[in-house]
């Protein structure tokens, strides 16, 4: 009974797998199979077995097999499968292959895909119209998308982009109540896996960069891995479960498109069976399985949010309005942000950084991967030019680096991005010339267009040089309209170019390339195609192979334009009226400048107009922290354009007295300067009039944990919590703190001790016992090349100099320029961890005698060495020097007693003095207790208590008692609680201008305090009259002693009461007054 049971059911399976065999329509795989086995003869004769037309095979297999030939044979199959619909099948492919009498290759694919049953797709089904647009979208992201080319413009030298991609670096802006945390992402795949507090995907994403970082690089590097996995189930990724990805190129965008239009017309071919319909409703069936990735944002229709016919569905998706589930990316440039933020539902925001200097290197290897000489002398030049080695960590820019490199075989490489720009087209106009062209029919025969007609080669540099300058010229009327505020195009008629043979040689040259929109779909480049060749019911589009390449001709142009018709150019220049224009334009302005010097006056005269009709948001931006962070960097931007011109126009001392009143009272402040604006910034301040500038502050944009400043932004983040820190659920701040230093977890977590995890103040509290780290041990950003400014120290008359933070390059340099009398204006220097090393701040510390009128020094958070003991021994000559920062230097305890012995000879000058964080001992204290009280003048002193017995612990802070001038008070990491606060509550009575109290016990002490202890504290805070500030850290006061504290607080009026979380007693409310924060 068995046995007859099993054998219909083998006879089933088998009939099942026959029929699945003979109705298994031919996939895209499989014409993959065929193309790969058959040479082109044995192709023609199975197009004659299935009776397909093979008029395109001769032209499609002509010479070697190319990936573009086997796509258009694959463009034949599909036409034959859209013919043929269901009878389109893997049997008619076989039975053709008998007929034609090709019995090996037959027996080859049966036996191949006898093996392939077809099954239902795990998550799709056997939808196979979905299945077929997956394939489609496969094939135009790995054939067409996804191949780089290695010459600027030049599509028939590309590689795949998976042996030239390195990674970019990315950060999420992750919402706070308050604020927002910046997280690094390993890499590009971290986008789709990171998920909002309740495990959901962020769904709106926005792409943010400048020119050349890479944005449309990181687009197709996220479709090229999609699709290598659509089919490849077992691949553990992201995007695995993705159903469709769509990449829409935004330059073909109208307001008024559709995204269906969009994805049909630019990424399926022209016999897809996908419909608009089919795709609209295939999108909304899949949600949250669908990517939309809509690229370059910033370069779509100017009107695409303002226009009132902007109805087009790419609009509302933008909006929100339609396909709400689907993910959503979208790329832009900086100054596009804030239009794009008002006009759509919110976006969470990624920042692309360009590369690391590592990965510079890494492109490089890949660039130059067959060629080992070049590769070894480039990675040798930017290891001695590191203004190119910070150029190229801009990705478009290492791409010309590399192509300069190649062709000009190991010239040298332009520092200006103006010159450079010049020799890469250059290159490739000569590139152009060294190929052989066809004279095209032309109805004009004027002697202007004589020049792009001739069919021999340039024979000398100049002639090479008239024809490209007037070629730029003919193109770049074209690319300044696109360009110019309010306008944003990049894509144009070709009727915009007046002379055909122009377009022509453009588009041979790479420059730019034409597109043919026919009904609604656009087809492939046409490679040096004549428009006369375009059919009449076809629209041709012509763009530049990248936008700075149209932004570089528009600099031409307008450069011409200053000279030729004066006062249109001054009509333009007169139309910018706003910090938002002028960057959107700033790469025209900077090749404008270096095209023509009498442009580049009139443009800074213009700049520095429109900086002085903003004169209170100026004001603010040099009182730091007043102004937002966007608008911080945007004020940057802005003053970062005004040196460049200046540096691009070669200017020398020309236009420095322009630029006076970029820099306020001669300051000059930047957050996250880079090497190029380093150079700019040093070349006029080597060509300005030396007291010019007599303030420089430069400080870093680094994510919290790259650096530690109690005063900075990181102290400042986390302060925007403490009004709130309670509405805050605990699970929320203790996942914000895992996410926020899980990179940093064996350099931080290993020495934090006593961390409660459970406690709503989790994160206050890590920040706080992190601040109390040495911060040269923690991982540092990387360090930036600003050699220029440092060289053209010598050149001014400095009166302030502030790099604390600040990670950069030859520090000896600097030290040398410090002690070769070249600072002697100086009167404050703040050098605060910019990480110089024993035998470097032994070097500074002897050279403050070569700084007469300096007032106030910070050398805190450096490797000390021997320099507190030679500062010791310099203080006495420095008469004028009354502010002194020696904090977290890990000093030894030699250093210190030689400090504190020698303090007598110095600290009568003195009116503040912090060196907290430095190891104390009894011998440390005893030379305070007998040094310090010479030090009659001091108004501010901090100390650190660790490892201080109780008895020099008490009679220390009994010391202090004797400055009567003092106002503000800081004991750290006292060990006794109890003496700490009976001691200070004997001292503050004889300090009649005390207004700021801090105390700090150490975090390995129980932080308890007895009620007698703080009852003494009490009664003498409270006959202090002039007391404001109080802050207690990891002191723990009993209820009613706390609410006695808070009462107290609101009756003295104090306008800041700052306090341990984690120290509030459990059952009582933390406080919502405004004078309240908490640590």
């Amino acid at each position: 009974m068995a046995s007859s049971s099993s054998t219909p059911d083998a006879s089933q399976q088998d009939n099942s797998a026959s029929c699945n065999q003979e109705e298994h329509i031919a996939s895209e795989r499989d014409l993959d199979d065929v193309i790969e086995l058959l040479d082109p003869t044995d192709l023609q004769k199975l197009f004659d077995a299935l009776n397909i037309e093979y008029r395109y095979l001769k032209r499609a297999k002509k010479g070697a097999a190319t990936d573009d030939a086997d796509q258009r044979v694959k463009a034949v199959f599909r036409q034959w499968r859209k013919n043929l619909g269901h009878e389109a099948t893997r049997q008619a492919i076989l039975d053709a292959l008998l007929r034609c009498g090709n019995t090996l290759a037959k027996d080859t694919l049966e036996e191949k895909w006898g093996n392939v049953e077809q099954i239902e797709h795990p998550l799709f089904g056997n939808d196979l119209i979905l299945l077929r647009c997956r394939e489609e979208l496969k094939s135009y992201y790995i054939s067409s998308l996804c191949k780089i080319p290695l010459f600027p413009g030049d599509m028939s030298k590309c590689v795949d982009l998976k042996d030239i991609y390195t990674k970019v670096s990315i950060v999420m802006d992750l919402p706070t109540p308050c604020s927002s945390i910046r997280i690094p992402l390993e890499s590009h795949e971290e986008i789709f896996t990171r998920k909002t507090d309740d495990g959901q995907f962020y769904t709106r994403l926005l792409l943010v960069g400048p020119a050349g970082y890479g944005k449309t690089t990181t687009t197709a590097k996220i479709a090229y891995d999609w699709a290598n996995v659509i089919d490849s189930p077992g691949i553990d990724s992201s995007l695995s479960d993705i159903g469709l990805l769509f990449v829409v190129n935004m330059r073909w965008v109208e307001h008024t498109s559709n995204l269906e239009d969009a994805i049909l017309s630019q990424m399926l071919p022209e016999d897809t069976e996908m419909t608009k319909e089919l795709l609209r409703s295939k999108i909304k069936e899949l949600g949250d399985r669908v990517i939309i990735i809509l690229d370059a944002v910033y370069e779509s229709d100017r009107e695409l949010f303002n226009h009132p016919k902007s109805s087009g569905s790419i609009v509302k998706l933008l909006r929100g309005n339609i396909f709400a589930l689907c993910r959503l990316v979208v790329t832009t440039r900086p100054w596009r942000v804030a239009e794009i933020a008002k006009a759509c539902s919110a976006f969470t925001r990624l920042d692309l950084s360009g590369f690391s200097s590592e990965d510079v290197q890494i492109y490089i290897w890949r660039f130059f991967r067959d060629d080992e000489e070049l590769r070894g002398s480039l990675l040798e030049y930017m290891s001695q030019n590191a203004l190119v080695a910070d150029v190229s960590r801009v990705p478009l820019m290492a791409l010309l680096v590399c192509t300069h490199w190649r062709e000009s075989r190991a010239a040298e490489i332009p520092n200006r991005i103006g010159h450079l720009y010049d020799a890469i087209l250059n290159i490739m106009y000569k590139h152009f010339q060294s190929k052989p062209r066809k004279l095209q029919a032309s109805k004009t025969r004027g002697k202007k267009h004589l020049r792009f007609l001739k069919l021999k080669k340039a024979k000398t540099e100049k002639e090479a040089g008239i024809d490209f300058t007037l070629l730029l010229q003919h193109l770049g009327k074209m690319a300044l309209e696109g360009l110019w505020p309010p306008n944003n195009r990049i894509v144009f008629s070709v009727n915009e170019v007046a002379d055909p043979e122009v377009v022509e040689e453009a588009c041979q040259m790479g420059l730019v390339s034409k597109q043919e929109m026919r009904a609604g779909h656009k087809v492939l480049p046409i490679q040096g195609a004549s428009t006369s060749t375009a059919a009449s019911s076809n629209t041709t589009k012509l763009a530049f192979f990248h936008k700075s390449a149209q932004e570089k001709c528009a600099g031409e142009y307008l450069a011409n334009l200053a000279d030729t018709k004066p006062e249109e150019f001054q009509s333009r220049l007169r139309s910018i009226s706003t910090i938002q224009e002028a960057l959107s334009i700033q790469l025209v302005l900077r090749f404008t400048c270096g095209r023509n010097p009498e442009a580049a006056q009139q443009i800074l005269q213009r700049l520095v107009e429109i900086f002085r009709g903003i004169s209170s948001m100026v004001e603010d931006y040099y009182q730091e922290e007043v102004l937002e962070l966007d608008d911080t960097l945007m004020m940057q931007q802005f003053m970062e354009l005004c040196l460049s011109c200046n540096y691009e126009a070669a200017s020398n001392d020309r236009f420095t007295g322009l630029l006076e009143d970029v820099f306020v009272r001669g300051m000059a402040y930047f957050l996250g300067i880079s090497s190029s604006t380093a150079l700019a910034l040093g070349y006029y301040m080597e060509h300005s009039q030396p007291g010019d500038i007599k303030s420089l502050k430069l400080r870093p944009i680094v994510h919290p944990g790259d650096y530690i400043d109690t005063t900075g932004p990181l102290k400042k983040l986390y302060v925007q919590y403490q009004h709130g820190v309670n509405q805050i659920p605990p699970d929320r701040m203790q996942s914000i703190s895992e996410e926020y230093f899980s990179r940093y977890e064996g350099d931080v977590y290993s020495r934090i001790e006593d961390i409660r995890t459970d406690a709503p103040g989790f994160t206050v509290t890590l920040i706080q016992m992190w601040q109390r780290c040495q911060d040269h041990d923690l991982p540092t950003p990387e360090e930036t090349d600003i050699s220029p400014v440092i060289n053209a120290l010598q050149y001014t008359q400095l009166e302030a100099l502030d790099i604390a933070d600040f990670k950069f390059r030859d520090i000896d340099q600097f030290v040398e320029v410090c002690g070769n009398g070249h600072m002697s204006h100086l009167k404050e220097l703040n050098v605060r961890s910019i990480g110089m090393d024993d035998y470097q701040t032994e070097r500074l510390a002897q050279s403050i005698s070569c700084m007469p009128d300096l007032e106030e020094l910070d050398i805190s958070h450096n490797v000390p060495g021997r320099s507190l003991e030679y500062l010791a021994e310099t203080l006495p000559t420095a008469t004028s020097l009354n502010k002194l920062y020696i904090q977290y230097m890990g000093a030894s305890t030699e250093a210190l007693d030689t400090f504190t012995q020698r303090l007598s000879d110095f600290g009568s000058q003195l009116i503040g003095l912090r060196m907290d964080g430095n190891y104390m001992n009894d011998v440390v204290a005893s030379n305070l207790e007998s040094h310090l009280p010479v030090a009659t003048q001091l108004e501010w002193i901090s100390i650190g208590m660790d490892n201080v017995s109780r008895e020099h612990h008490n009679q220390l802070l009994l010391t202090m008692g004797r400055l009567t001038r003092l106002q503000q008070l800081f004991v750290y990491e006292s060990q006794y609680p109890d003496d700490l606060l009976e001691s200070i509550a004997d001292v503050i009575p004889s300090l009649p201008d005390l207004f700021d109290v801090v105390l700090d016990v150490e975090t390995s002490t129980s932080p308890e305090v007895s009620s007698t202890s703080w009852q003494h504290f009490k009664s003498k805070l409270q006959s202090v009259a002039g007391l404001q500030n109080v802050q207690l850290s990891h002191i723990a006061l009993e209820k009613s002693d706390f609410m006695e504290f808070l009462q107290l607080s609101r009756e003295k009026g104090l306008a800041v009461v700052r306090y341990d979380i984690n120290c509030v007693p459990d059952d009582v409310a933390v406080p919502a007054d405004d004078i309240f924060e908490f640590l």
